[in-house]
């Protein structure tokens, strides 16, 4: 009997702790501690570069993500669900080659997107005129698939160089400006055929039933950016001189960055009982400079510059109207390009291959990719031999941990038989996949180098990968080598002493 109350007990601990492990794991989940989400996502490997123009977003629509970017034959529009659950792919069949001019907003119920395509009227002639040669506004529900509102694929049809590069949304009313020069106000929530409302002016922002622009039409030069209920057509108030890269809200308060200096950039918000600017907030000077404003709260983006290259980091900062801090980060794998719903700030990371939304709630820290260096893939060495085609062929393999993915450069040197000493480049190429991922690669070989060979004709093959150093970091980029072996006659090989 105690050999079996003993045994009652051990059985009974075990139980306890294990029911006491496991609630502790669950009392604070790993998304509540990073104050977000994060959702891993594809994003193209130009994404973050001061030129890049193939990809457009995020927007918050309510608990999704949406965002576009170039993919073959079109173009791809995601909308991802928050919580990580659920992503819908949509393919827009549209031409990418030439000068892009993308722009995409939502609200919690529709998203629009804008894309035009600027080409010079002589091929691979960038001093020549440009005309626009595709013009679209896509708008749908959210979840639903893009419609196309308007289209024109002829320099005839499209007009000068020009295309709808403004839109918003606000609830089901879709506003977007034609040539910077003709705003077109829709009004879904109404029926399928919305009412259509068109003003002279550049460029707007909408916010309820509340509509800011500036006018006249033409951006250069307006005379002032006004402030309209555009249900009533009422004026609520206007500012001169204009301001750009403003946000309004559906109370009628604007928010905008004001130049101050070459190096130094205003952040001024004015309302309607208040019609003028107030200075909250300096901060650096920046040429894109936008704001978003809602709930009496002003998120902007300011760029870094990382040391890799040209590609850009951002620091994201959040400000009360007396100027007072609410949240401060920074992500060198983002660029300056978010969204912000008063509750959410959402962008776009990619510090190595692998990209994610990150969705911050203003809460603690916001979530992140995991630390250190992009990693290196591992060659694997029986795996390298020549082919029946004269090409190089081998097996990677990308580290599950950390789970960055692999993209970088790849080469096979051997010695020259000219110069034993030096090594010379036999192939070489790119790589890139996801953590955890297995590439078979194919290169093509310089058949007409001569290298050095064994007296047994065995040619030593040293193939290094190596990474692209992670974006932010000036730590030395990870790289793995494999040494190889190969008796190849197709290889102009040479016995070296």
């Amino acid at each position: 009997m105690p050999l079996a109350l003993a045994a009652l007990v051990r059985v009974a601990t075990v139980a306890v702790l294990t029911f006491l492990a496991a609630a502790t794991a669950t009392v604070v989940p790993e998304r509540a501690i990073a104050g977000g989400s994060l959702i891993p996502t594809v994003v193209p490997s130009s994404y973050g570069r001061q030129d890049e123009a193939g990809s457009v977003g995020p927007a918050l629509a309510g608990d999704h993500v949406i965002w576009a970017r170039t993919a073959r034959h079109g173009y791809d529009v995601v909308t991802q669900a928050i919580d990580g659950s659920t992503a819908r792919h949509d393919r827009i069949s549209a031409p990418t080659d030439g000068e892009r001019a993308m722009s995409l907003t939502a609200s919690p119920r529709r998203f629009a997107l804008s894309i035009g395509i600027m080409r010079a009227t002589v091929p691979s002639c960038k001093a020549c005129t440009y005309i626009t040669a595709y013009d679209a506004l896509f708008t749908a529900r959210v979840g639903t698939p893009p419609q196309l509102v308007h289209r024109c694929t002829e320099a005839k049809g499209c007009g000068p160089r020009c295309a709808r590069t403004d839109t918003d949304v606000s609830e089901d009313v879709v506003i977007d400006s034609r040539c910077l020069e003709t705003l077109t106000l829709r009004d879904y929530g109404t029926g399928a055929t919305p009412p259509v409302k068109r003003y002279d002016a550049c460029g707007g922002k909408l916010a309820g039933n509340v509509l800011a622009m500036n006018v006249p039409g033409r951006c250069e030069p307006t005379a002032e950016t006004v402030v309209d209920n555009w249900r009533t057509g009422t004026r609520m108030y206007a500012l001169k001189p204009p301001v750009g890269g403003f946000d309004v809200q559906a109370d009628g308060k604007l928010a905008f960055p004001e130049f101050v200096s070459s190096s130094k950039t205003g952040v001024d918000w004015a309302s309607p009982a208040e019609p003028f600017p107030h200075r909250i907030a300096t901060i650096p000077y920046w040429s894109g400079t936008v704001f978003r404003f809602t709930n009496d709260l002003i998120a902007y983006a300011e760029p870094t510059f990382n040391p890799q290259g040209p590609t850009l980091g951002a620091i994201f900062e959040v400000r009360r109207l007396d100027g007072s801090i609410v949240a401060h980060t920074s992500d060198a794998g983002s660029p300056p390009r978010f969204d912000f719903d008063g509750r959410r700030l959402v962008w776009v990371t990619r510090p190595c291959e692998l990209g994610a939304f990150v969705v911050w709630n203003l809460q603690g820290e916001p979530p992140a990719m995991p630390s250190g260096q992009c990693p290196a893939p591992h060659v694997a060495q029986r795996s390298v031999r020549i082919g029946d085609d004269r090409r190089l062929h081998f097996k990677l393999n990308c580290p599950r941990e950390p789970a960055l993915g692999c993209e970088g450069f790849i080469s096979a040197r051997a010695k020259r038989a000219r110069h034993p000493h030096r090594l010379a480049y036999l192939a070489s190429g790119y790589f890139k996949f996801p953590p955890g991922g297995v590439r078979q690669k194919a290169l093509e070989i310089d058949h007409s180098l001569k290298v050095c060979a064994s007296r047994h004709g065995l040619v030593r093959l040293r193939i290094t990968a190596r990474s692209y150093g992670r974006r932010g970091s000036s730590s030395p980029a990870k790289s793995s080598v494999a040494s190889v072996w190969l008796r190849e006659r197709t290889i102009h090989r040479v016995v070296c002493k």
